[in-house]
Order: structure tokens, then sequence, then C-alpha cells
């Protein structure tokens, strides 16, 4: 802000011709007795007494008078106490004149600005006047709660006045009790603002009014069971609605009244009452503008006397001494006499160059000027006039015989600064005071603010001629420190401007106005449509670009280059003659955004032939089982694929590579296809039919004796031996068209038609009993029990209980287990509940029948509830004489399957075998010796049982025809059977018949 500082003509005189002989003489109060005024009287005991003055001086130049009237004769929370005011025009003369002018107004023509009642006073005004506005602003105590008798529970109240810029008419008193106890110390039980003078800061502005600084006594909580009195420094941003603690603590603990005032860096120094003298502290800011900073540590300064009231703390800038020499003098008022008496003024110089403050410059050096009142007096307050006095205003006690009496006559003298300091100092000037100073206007935006287009200018402009104006753009509050406005300010994002305006001489700043704006968004053009959209086209197809955005202009690119409003402008069909990329863009005038980029990728379309279709030969119909067809197509290179299902073909069905065999009625399709630029064929279709063969029978002649073979015994023997071999069959044992049974097969029937050895058959044997590669193995999804056969013939089968696995004998209570294929000839087997069978080695209890591989099982009940090879590995393995496990001992271990599973701590095998007299054992390792048996029979559920042997001998030993009248049906050697297989041969009532 520029600053309005009044400053009258500076006129050179001497102190002596001032009247003053010497520079520090002390003035007496008689000196001033003819300028007092009693504008508050409180007449005798039996009256209202008025008491706790507060003054101020108001922008029009006149001087505000407020004080206590005390109906209840006593402080707040005793009763009914009022707040009056008075305001005070200087004369020519120097006389003063008040309105209204009753010296107890309580009677008759009183401005009373807070109407106290029986149950809620109002009293102790601190009061303070905005520098530019000139509105009045009063904090005082309120309420019917005593200070020393408050509680957490019982406060006294705090109540906010606003009155006029003449100080002549008042707003109503609003209770601000929750901003300072609720909002501000919530732990008081008690507070009052110090009386007499606020002050408002010449250096910091928040929004509307600068910060306002007042000092509060709290009564709170400092132990268990005790309380201290403690001094608050509070500021207010907001003219008094709602105040802060300035450094966020006490700056006085065990205080009393104090006063506050501003240093001219500031910073702030503090000023407490405590008896014979005041204790200072000093306010250091580390930032103005956040009242960052910290107090420093109170000290007392002895001034004499009990000093038993408050008094008042003012600094006048730029008095003066005898040589011209300007000085800040800070004066402070108290009462030095033994009680409430002989009201005085301190002061103490300061250079006008002093920029730090500390405690230590104000507890030295104070020089007692002027005794204002040599009698009874106690409160006192002051204010600068704008002729260069100071306004004092303060009690006179008008009871000489009691000291104490709360009879105070409210007095207001007008003294000089040489008066005060005894001539050692002056005003800076004399003479008439300038007019009240003007309020620059508040600047103008030409757009208000909202929502506006980016890139749109706004002006700030001032009615004030001359003014010069600050603003910032981002929400923070202009000073004059801020950018001067020179030209429009031009909006490209969303911004608040805050502009005010100053201009030097007699003028206060303006106030601070402000214009949000949000930037409107851009409608966005549309993207343009290429048609067609791209892909491989015919030679000098037409390209389309339209754009849905009424009145934008599309630019184009067919290089693949990124289109631009420097690129070709749309204006007609683009023909495609060749492969290219066409991009397009849109834009159009005004507050549009550019269209994003279409693009379509042309390339020319190469006309594809058609493949062939095939030709099937024959081309369907009726024809003879085993017929063979064939495929043909006339394009060279193209592959043929076909169906025999009557299905339509595609390049996944089957590739013809040779002749198709019709065994059956079918529907043959084909289709051609061949890679390049070629389209497939059409399919061809044709449909066979078988057609029926009709065997004619026969005349029934009558065979021939065939001639019977010459077996002896020894070769009979064999065959014998050979056919049961052979009908082993199941798991465990060579598959149906494993090679060895096969040659087995072969063996017996060349043996019976005389054509083959012993030897030959005992060789066909050993090889069955020795195949190890295409066994039989168990069937995933497929049922099984497991049965033991003991060499004394005992069948053992594995049953399943909750309290683990037993053998038992009968196989009616044998368990069934699901078996599961789980890779490579892995399986493993599982019971209907879940349980899954594993098995473990010699080294265990007997009768438990689990191999134990790991210890990740939770009971040793012979299974475990998921299959993990963690667990156990189970492999079903063939157990042969002369294959890949020994088993010299016993015999009879051909064909049957082993369990197998990997021991924990060594790589041996673990097999259950029954002894030879049918009890179990697991007393030691396997191939420990030879007293073992055979494995298990793996017997799937439902069917006969799969490894049984079949006892007895399947050879014919004599082989006869004879006419039968039955349906019997035989074979061409003569057995017979009890069905036909297809494409075989039978005899059935001495006719040859051909099973289709």
């Amino acid at each position: 802000m520029i600053m309005n500082i009044r400053k009258f003509a500076l006129v050179a005189m001497t102190l002596s011709a001032m009247g003053f002989s010497s520079m520090n003489a002390q003035t007496a109060a008689s000196a001033v007795d003819g300028k007092k005024q009693t504008i508050y009287l409180s007449a005798n005991h039996a009256s209202t007494p008025y008491r706790i003055p507060a003054v101020a001086t108001l922008n029009n130049g006149t001087v505000l008078a407020i004080a206590d009237h005390r109906p209840c004769g006593a402080d707040i929370g005793n009763g009914e106490v009022d707040l009056y005011a008075k305001v005070g025009t200087i004369a020519a003369n120097g006389s003063y004149s008040w309105n209204p002018s009753a010296i107890d107004p309580s009677v008759s023509g009183g401005l009373k600005i807070a109407d106290g009642d029986s149950s809620n006073g109002y009293g102790d005004a601190a009061v303070v006047v905005d520098r530019e506005s000139g509105k009045v602003l009063v904090i005082c105590v309120s309420g019917k709660v005593v200070f020393s008798q408050g509680s957490s529970l019982k406060h006294n109240k705090m109540a906010r006045i606003v009155g006029s810029a003449d100080g002549l008419s008042w707003e109503t008193p609003q209770d601000v009790t929750t901003a300072f106890f609720d909002n501000l110390l919530p732990s008081a039980y008690t507070m009052f603002m110090a009386s007499g003078r606020m002050i408002q800061s010449q250096h910091v502005k928040v929004g509307n009014y600068y910060r306002i600084y007042g000092v509060l006594l709290v009564r709170e909580k400092s132990g268990w069971f005790s309380k201290s009195n403690n001094n608050y420094v509070v500021y207010s941003d907001d003219f008094g609605a709602s105040w802060k603690v300035l450094g966020g603590s006490y700056c006085l603990k065990g205080g009393d009244e104090a006063k506050v005032e501003e240093l001219p860096n500031g910073d702030l120094v503090m000023s407490s009452r405590t008896s014979g003298g005041r204790y200072f502290n000093v306010f250091k800011f580390t930032d103005l503008n956040s009242a960052s900073g910290s107090w420093g540590s109170a000290t007392k300064y002895s001034f004499g006397g009990s000093n038993s009231t408050n008094g008042e703390l003012m600094l006048y800038k730029g008095l003066v001494d005898a040589n011209g020499t300007e000085y800040n003098v800070m004066l402070q008022s108290l009462p030095t006499g033994s009680s409430r008496s002989n009201v005085a003024v301190f002061y103490k110089a300061f250079a006008t160059s002093k920029t730090s403050w500390a405690v230590s410059d104000f507890t030295s050096g104070w020089t007692k000027g002027i005794e204002v009142d040599d009698g009874l007096s106690a409160y006192s307050t002051m204010t600068i006039l704008p002729n260069g006095q100071v306004g004092f205003l303060y009690e006179e006690g008008n009871d000489t015989s009691n000291a104490d009496a709360d009879y105070f006559n409210i007095v207001y003298v007008p003294l000089t600064v040489e008066e005060i300091t005894g001539g050692a100092f002056s005003a800076p000037a004399t003479g008439e005071p300038e007019a009240p100073a003007v309020a620059v206007e508040t600047p103008a935006f030409s757009i208000a603010g909202g929502e506006v287009e980016e890139g749109i200018t706004v002006t700030i402009s001032c009615a004030t001629e001359g003014a010069t104006i600050y603003y910032t753009t981002d929400g923070t509050e202009p000073t004059t420190s801020s950018a001067v406005y020179s030209g429009a300010i031009t909006v490209n994002k969303a911004m608040t401007i805050k502009a005010m305006a100053a201009k030097e001489g007699n003028y206060t700043d303006s106030e601070v106005a402000s214009a949000t704006f949000t930037i409107k968004s851009r409608e966005v053009v549309a993207t343009p449509v290429i048609s067609p959209a791209g892909g491989e086209v015919a030679a000098g197809t037409a390209v389309t670009i339209s754009c849905a955005t009424n009145g934008a202009t599309v630019y184009y690119t067919t290089d693949g280059s990124t289109p631009t409003t420097s690129s070709a402008v749309y204006s007609g069909a683009i023909t495609v003659n060749s492969a290219m990329t066409v991009k397009a863009m849109a834009a159009k005038n005004g507050y549009y955004t550019n269209s994003s980029v279409a693009t379509a990728a042309f390339t020319i379309k190469v006309e594809a032939v058609a493949v062939s279709t095939p030709v099937i030969s024959p081309a369907g119909g009726e024809v003879e089982e085993g017929t063979t067809v064939t495929i043909t197509c006339a394009t060279e290179g193209a592959t043929v694929y076909y169906t025999t299902d009557g299905t339509e073909p595609t390049t996944s069905s089957a590739v013809y590579s040779g002749a198709i065999t019709v065994n059956s009625a079918m529907t043959i399709k084909a289709m051609a296809a061949k890679s390049g630029n070629y389209t497939n064929s059409g399919v061809a279709t044709a449909t066979f039919t078988i057609k029926e063969v009709i065997v004619e029978p026969e005349t029934p002649v009558e065979p021939e004796e065939p001639e019977t073979p010459v077996i002896d015994e020894a070769l009979q023997q064999a065959i014998v031996a050979a056919q049961e071999v052979a009908a082993c069959a199941g798991v465990g044992y060579p598959s149906s068209s494993a090679a060895t049974r096969v040659a087995l097969d072969n063996a017996i029937a060349n043996a019976q038609a005389g054509n083959a050895t012993v030897s030959d058959l005992e060789n066909a044997v050993s090889a069955f009993k020795n195949e190890v590669n295409d066994i039989q193995m168990p069937e995933d999804g497929v049922t099984y029990k497991f049965v033991n056969v003991a060499q004394n013939g005992t069948r053992y089968y594995i049953n399943y209980a909750s309290s683990g696995i037993s053998m038992v004998t009968d196989e009616s209570q044998a368990t069934e287990y699901t078996c599961e294929a789980i890779g490579g000839d892995e399986y493993a087997f599982v019971t209907s509940d879940g349980r899954y069978l594993i098995w473990k080695g010699p080294n265990g209890t007997e009768g438990w029948l689990f191999w134990k591989k790991t210890y990740g099982y939770n009971s040793n009940k012979g299974y475990v509830t998921s299959y993990n090879s963690t667990y156990c590995d189970l492999v079903v393995e063939k157990l042969t004489n002369g294959g890949n496990v020994s088993a010299s001992s016993n015999a009879d271990l051909f064909g049957m399957m082993a369990i197998q599973g990997m021991r924990y701590s060594r790589s041996e095998y673990g097999y259950f075998t029954i002894k030879s007299d049918g009890t179990f054992d697991a007393s030691s390792d396997p191939y420990y010796n030879s007293s073992y048996s055979s494995a298990f029979y793996i017997v799937a559920t439902g069917t006969a049982a799969k490894g049984s042997r079949i006892e007895g001998t399947t050879a014919v030993e004599e082989i006869t025809v004879e006419r039968v009248a039955d349906d019997a049906i035989y074979d061409l050697t003569g057995r017979k059977v009890t069905e036909m297989r297809a494409g075989e041969i039978y005899i059935q009532n001495g006719k040859k018949i051909l099973k289709r």
C-alpha cells in the first residue's frame, strides 16, 4: 500500500522558543489541568460509576471515547454493565466539543452502544478504526461470569460491535464467544481482550482488511488443581469475525492486562502489567503474510509504583529532537503511585534506521515524562490526533479517601509531544490537519469472469485518475509489490485475476477486485470418413471423403504423410489407380479443434483364377464292395481335399493322395485349392451304395473224409500247454494285437495241422511270456479290484475302510478302485470317496498296504486325498519269469501286475507279496530271499477275472464234419462258433455263408 502519513510543515524552532528550558524537564500535572475535560462523570458513591476508558481517532479527524457504565457497581459477572460512546470534535482554538454532550449520558441523551442487563453485561471495550473504510470495531467481554470464577463448563462471553465511520451509529452486539473459546482457545475458563486500544497493521492486508492485533488475558488450567492467567496475542484478518493465536501459544505465562504495538518492520512488542513494572516480549516474524515467527523470552522492567492497573503502549513515529533528528518514540502510560494514582507517561526513543528488534530493547532506558494526574488515577489509554497531539483518556478518582474505590471520572486531555517528553521531542509538524484521505476506486474488469474461450483478452481499468493498478493471476492478494498492469491480459487457462489500485498522495488503496475464469471446451471437428475404408480395390476406384461437421474443410494427402491445413483441400473424388495411403483431417474456423486424422490404405486388386472343380471317378451310384474311387483336378498344382461322410470339405479336411476304397455306403465330397491368386474350386459330390452279393448255395457234396493229421502225444501235450498260455488275456498279458500273441495263435494252429513242432510251440510260448512292450495296461476310467493269489491258491482282495487297508478273501468285500491315467505307463487308483491307493514298502507294520515315499500325507491308513508324485510314484508293471523281474522261485508269477513305488531313501522297488502259507509278511526287503509268491491281479469290476488262468485246453483233438439239422454254425476248420465275424466264411446247414 502507498501509505498516507499525515504530515505537516515542519516549523523550525528552538525548545526555548516553545517555553521549555530543559530537554528532559518533566511536565507537572498542574500544567495541563486547564485542558482536562470530564466527559463521563461518576458523581459519588451513590451514583452509577463509569470505568475503563477506550479511545480512537476516527478517519474524519474526530475522537471516539468509550467507557463502561456499571449499574451493578462492579466488573462483568456482577450484574448490568453497559457501553457508552462519545465523539469529540476539536475547535480552532484547540477545545473539544462532545456529542452527546451529557457528562452522565445514562441520565439523558447518551449514545449506548451495548445495552446490558442483570443477566448479561458488556464491558472492557477494546477499539480500533479501519484505516480504509473508517468503520469502528469494538471487542468486549460480556455475559455474567466473574473472571476469577469461570470453569471448563462456565465461560464468560465475548461480543463484537461494529460502528459507523463517524462513530454515531452502531450495529447490535454480535456474540462471538465461539470464535474465542471453541475455535481459538477451547481449554480456556474465562478471558477478555485488554481494554483501550487494539492496533491495525501497517504491513499486512488480507482480503478487504488490514490485519488487527489485540491481547487476551486468559484464565486456564495449568495443572491438576491449579490455574494460571496467561497472555495471548491474537489477530484477525476479517475485521474481528474470527481470530487466531499468534505464534500458536501464549506470550507470557502468569500475565495480567497487557497491550501490543506494531514496530516499524512489522514485528510486535507486548507489554503486560505486573507489580512495580511491566513484562515485555517481542514477536519476530519470519513471514508476515502467514503470521509465521516466534516469541522471545518475556522480561520485566521496573517502572516503580504498584502499577495496579493497565495503561497504554503506543509508538509515535517521526518525532524530532532539538537537532531536528527524527526518532521513533515508544510511549507507555501507567499509574506510578503506591496504589491507583499518579498516572504518568514514560517514553523511550529509537533511531528511525533501526530494523531489528529484541526484548532487551524494552527492558532499559525508559524516561518518565509527564505525570498526567498527581492524585487518584487508574486505567489510561491514548491516540495520536490529526494535529500531532496525543489524545489522552484516563480514570480520575473522585474519592480521595479511598484509592481502591471504583468511582472514577473519565477524563480527556489533549497533550503535546513536548508536554509528554518534557521538551525532549516535538511532533514532526504543526498546523491544520489534512483533509481525510480519499479511497482509490476499485478496479473494474472488462469481463467479469466465468467460462470464456481460450485466448480471450481481459482489460482492467480504474476510475481514479492517475492510480496505478497492481494485479495477480494466481488468486493471491495483490499488493504494491505485485505486477503493474500495463495492457490486456490473455486468458489461455483457468485463472483468477485479482487487482487493486493505489495512488500517491492523500489516498488509500482501493479494495481488491476479483474475476475467476474457466476455459470453455472447444468443439472438436468430426473425423473425416474415407469411403471405401481401404483395402484391395479395382484400379480406377473412386474414393470420397466426407465430414459430419457442417462448414468444415477437409485436407488430405495420398502419400501417407500426415495432413495439415497446408495440405491439399478436398474438393472431389480421388481416383485410385495404384497402391496408395489416403490420410485426411478436417478444420473449421472459429472456436474449434481440428479433427483426428483418418487413414485408408489401398492396394490394387488382381483378379483371382478359380481352381477347377475336382472330378470323382466313378461318379457315384451302386458299386461292389471294395470299389476304388479316384479324384482328379485339371488345375495343375492344386491340392484336393475330401470327405467321405457327406460333410462339406475345407482346406482342413483330408488331403487326397490316392484311390479311396468303398466298402460301405458313403458320400464323397471334394474341393481343390491352390496358393497364390486363386479362389477355391466348387465342391464335387459322389454318393455310393454297396451292391448286394447273393451267394447261391452249392449242391451239398458229401465231404471227403479229411485226412487226420498225425499228432503224437508230446506234440498234443505241447498244444494243450500252449493253448492254456494263449488263453491268458487281460491286464498284464500281451494285448490282443501283440505280435507274440499272434505268433502263439499261429504256432498252435500250425501244430494242430501237423505243421509245427513241440519246439515251435515252446518258442512261441516263451516269446509270449517274455513280452514286455505290447502289454494290456489298465484303462482310464475303468473300475478295478485288486486280488493276490497265494501259492496255496488262496485269493486275497484289497479292502479299504476308514481304519485303513486290509486283505480279505471274500470278493464281495473287495474295494472297487477307478483307474486314472497319470501319464506314460503310470496309473493311479482312487475310491469313490476320493482316496488314492498308495503303497508302503516292506519295512512297515505287517498288514499295511501302502508305499511310504515321504512324510506328506496326514495318516498311515493307506491312502491320500489327492494324487501327488511328492507322496508316491505308482507304476503298474508286468511281472514275468523271464522278463524284467527276477522271480525264478515262483513260476506262477507270469501275467500278473506288480505295483511299483520308489522308496524314500533307497532306489528299490517294493512289492506286496503273500508267502506260500497264505499269510502276509513285510519283514524284509524285496528279493531278500526267494520265498515271495505272486504279485497282484488287477481285475476289472463286473467282468470275469482278467488274469485268471484258464484251465484245460482249447485245442481240437479230432476234427469231424457232420450234417446237423439245427442252426449250428461252424468255421471252415469245423469248430462250432457262437457268432460270426464280418468278412469270414462259415458253414450253416451245409451251406457256405459270407458274413458281411
